[in-house]
């Protein structure tokens, strides 16, 4: 991947905010009930560890200067390891994972709903059950087929150049 990958303009759900912040998905809860950790389907690294380390300030008084300096620098480190992990592709916007599971499930979709039509044409010459089930399974199949590419279209998702940083 190129130097110029922009990290920033990554989204980040719930539960991969909350491994961001090194916190668990349950206490991760917590700070947006209990905390006004802002409440919003996705957010980008850096507004996360910004949130997060005003609510350390804010809320933890008996903290030393140095243990909110170690917090911060945590929360940088896990930055950078989300930034890497980018490079090395061993993780992909979630935008384009439901870009492609939506495609797949779409066009599962219409193959299912287009079922009852297609079998009606191939099965108004069949003369026994034996012949009837043959055929469904041949159209059921065919539209199976077409959800078992899932898996590589997420894998080609690791292959595609992230968006450029901007100058």
């Amino acid at each position: 991947m190129a130097k110029n990958d922009n990290i920033f303009a990554v989204q980040l759900n719930k539960r991969q905010t909350a491994q961001l912040l090194g916190v668990t998905p349950v206490w991760f809860g917590k700070l947006i009930r209990d905390y006004g950790f802002p409440d919003k389907t996705t957010y980008t690294p850096q507004e996360s560890v910004k949130a997060y380390v005003n609510i350390l300030k804010k809320n933890d008084t008996n903290a030393t200067t140095a243990e909110l300096k170690v917090r911060h620098l945590e929360a940088k480190t896990r930055l950078m390891e989300l930034e890497l992990a980018h490079e090395d592709g061993s993780s992909v916007p979630i935008e384009d994972v439901m870009l492609v599971i939506t495609e797949a499930l779409t066009t599962a979709k219409s193959r299912l709903t287009s079922l009852p039509s297609r079998c009606a044409v191939q099965l108004t010459g069949a003369k026994t059950s034996a012949e009837i089930e043959h055929t469904l399974k041949i159209v059921v199949n065919e539209a199976l087929e077409e959800l078992a590419v899932i898996p590589e279209h997420l894998k080609s998702l690791h292959e595609q150049p992230l968006p450029q940083k901007d100058n």
